[in-house]
């Protein structure tokens, strides 16, 4: 039987940036030799690991320790003998947006000096692209990297239970978005559409993006890929669609002129597809879709990525036979 984990309850963002101020506190060196050494080693690890993405060091001797929440809007700063500051902005399922990063990273160097600052974007979800996290020159530190470093101090001895519960929460996690290869395809939830995304990213060329995608019906998980012109493809979690987008008036005869493609390169031998329930008359506009879930699966339900990974191919083929001019 499962025990009650307090990370189950506590999902959002502010929770995780406690549990992270929890654990950077314990590296204060007055716990060095106190009645829990472990949880110590494992917090000081913790920070050396962050730091070493940056390509810095922890000091030799660590005199105090300064935690602080929202200064200068950090989610979390770590502040190391008043003089090395770990900037950590704490993401779960959101991403950063504009050049947020780069304005928090610049106030502390302007107080630190750019050697001292080592800016850390924790996550702990999953993202598609990480460039804007890169141009920010912050580093990633991700679910499975943190992870690996409370994995280790658990094998250490670390037995407190805040400590075993979050990482139990992360644990299920990871195995929750990896379960795509395993669990079948009608048990799907979100978090397995992810993991199959990050697969398939890996796998075709010409990925765009991937993520959730609000509409009127409730939203779904999309990727988008193979984008050639204004035209692409598109998985909306079960369906595989051929889409258009069109920014000018002409909508409807250029939706119109690629949807009488693609139906001619189908009857050459392409990949079955039908039209969609409804043309729509937005920009954006879905002119085809293949007529049964694209996920193949073997006799136990369970995603055949070799035959699915065919399928898209094919679809992206008959996309490349339609091209209209």
């Amino acid at each position: 039987m499962e025990k009650p984990n307090l990370f189950s309850f506590a999902t959002s963002e502010l929770s995780q940036d406690a549990f992270i101020c929890w654990l950077s506190s314990w590296a204060e060196p007055i716990y060095e030799k106190g009645p829990d050494v472990p949880l110590h080693d494992a917090a000081t690890n913790f920070l050396k690991a962050l730091l070493e993405l940056c390509e810095m060091s922890l000091p030799d001797v660590i005199e105090k320790i300064e935690i602080k929440r929202q200064a200068e809007r950090i989610d979390v700063a770590v502040i190391i003998n008043e003089k090395t500051a770990i900037l950590i902005e704490d993401k779960t399922g959101t991403m950063q947006h504009g050049d947020q990063l780069a304005t928090y990273r610049n106030k502390y160097v302007r107080e630190y000096g750019e050697d001292n600052v080592a800016p850390i974007y924790l996550k702990t979800g999953d993202q598609c692209d990480y460039s804007d996290v890169d141009h920010a020159e912050f580093a990633c530190f991700r679910r499975q990297d943190f992870i690996a470093i409370l994995k280790a101090g658990r094998e250490r001895g670390v037995s407190n239970q805040i400590y075993t519960d979050f990482l139990d929460h992360l644990e299920r996690w990871e195995e929750s978005v990896n379960a795509y290869a395993t669990m079948k395809l009608q048990d799907w939830d979100t978090l397995q559409w992810i993991g199959f995304y990050k697969e398939i990213q890996k796998k075709v060329d010409g990925w765009e993006w991937w993520g959730y995608v609000p509409n009127q019906t409730g939203g779904f998980m999309g990727f988008s890929w193979h984008r050639k012109d204004n035209r692409y493809l598109q998985l909306e979690q079960k369906r595989l669609c051929f889409k258009i987008r069109v920014k000018d008036a002409d909508r409807s005869t250029r939706r119109d002129e690629w949807a009488s493609a693609l139906q001619h390169a189908k009857a050459r031998g392409g990949l079955s597809i039908q039209k969609p329930d409804r043309f729509g008359h937005g920009e954006t506009m879905t002119v085809a879709v293949y007529k049964d879930d694209y996920r193949l699966s073997n006799s136990s339900g369970v995603l055949d990525m070799v035959g699915t990974l065919k399928l898209l191919k094919q679809a992206e083929e008959l996309a490349d036979a339609a091209s209209v001019k």
